[in-house]
């Protein structure tokens, strides 16, 4: 799995490569988002197009990476599919998620 980062205006967009984010890639996914925030000064965007499953290994890992930058943090590209997993879990009350 791989994220990368691009400076965008007033924000970096951070785009999340993998189509299946559960409990293989959990661990990874929590670090490889922290270390890149970490590197991102100021807000950023977390691109999740790419994504077209999450299970709740990866959810919690994605909450427990995100959270404590929620306020410089907002989702796009989440698929219908992913959103439906957001809004049964309420991650969507959490964190920010663009239409």
């Amino acid at each position: 799995m791989r994220i990368s980062a691009t400076p965008s205006g007033d924000h970096t967009l951070c785009r999340v490569h993998c189509a299946r984010l559960d409990a293989s890639v959990a661990e990874e996914l929590t670090a490889s988002l922290k270390e890149t925030l970490d590197s991102v000064p100021g807000r950023a965007r977390i691109d999740l197009a790419e994504v077209l499953f999450i299970d709740s290994s990866a959810l919690g890992a994605l909450v427990g990476a995100l959270v404590p930058r929620a306020h410089d943090v907002t989702l796009v590209g989440v698929r219908p599919t992913v959103r439906i997993v957001f809004r049964l879990t309420r991650v969507d009350s959490a964190l920010a998620i663009a239409e």
